[in-house]
Formats: structure tokens, C-alpha cells, sequence
């Protein structure tokens, strides 16, 4: 009987432990799908600032020589 007791006990710990790491991994992983949503974010912002800035030497460019014109 003490024997089963003991038993028991290991199982329901081992059981408690897998849980809470079950736990810790999902955690983990809503994290890093986070992560990766915020560096989707970054990267389309990077590219829209990059595509204005390219816009806008264009323009600049088209002015100066604009001002050069007889």
C-alpha cells in the first residue's frame, strides 16, 4: 500500500511538471509569433520608408535640373 502511495504521488507529480511545461511552451511560442508579427511590421515599414525616400530624390532631383532650364 505504501508502495502505491508512492506510486501515486510520482505520477501526479510527473503529471503537474508536464503541465506546467506544456504551459511554458505555449507561452513561448505565442512569444515568438509576436515577435515574428512585429518584424512583419518593421519590414513593411522599412520598405514604405525606403519607396518615399526614393520618391522623394526623385522629385529633388527633377527640380534641380528643372531650375537649370533656360
Amino acid at each position: 500500500m505504501k508502495r502505491f502511495k508512492i506510486l501515486l504521488l510520482c505520477v501526479v507529480a510527473f503529471l503537474t511538471l508536464s503541465a506546467c511545461g506544456f504551459k511554458q511552451a505555449d507561452s513561448a511560442k505565442q512569444s515568438m509569433e509576436g515577435v515574428h508579427q512585429s518584424a512583419g511590421d518593421l519590414k513593411d515599414e522599412t520598405k514604405s520608408a525606403k519607396d518615399r525616400t526614393e520618391e522623394i530624390k526623385q522629385e529633388e532631383s527633377q527640380d534641380s535640373t528643372e531650375g537649370y532650364k533656360w
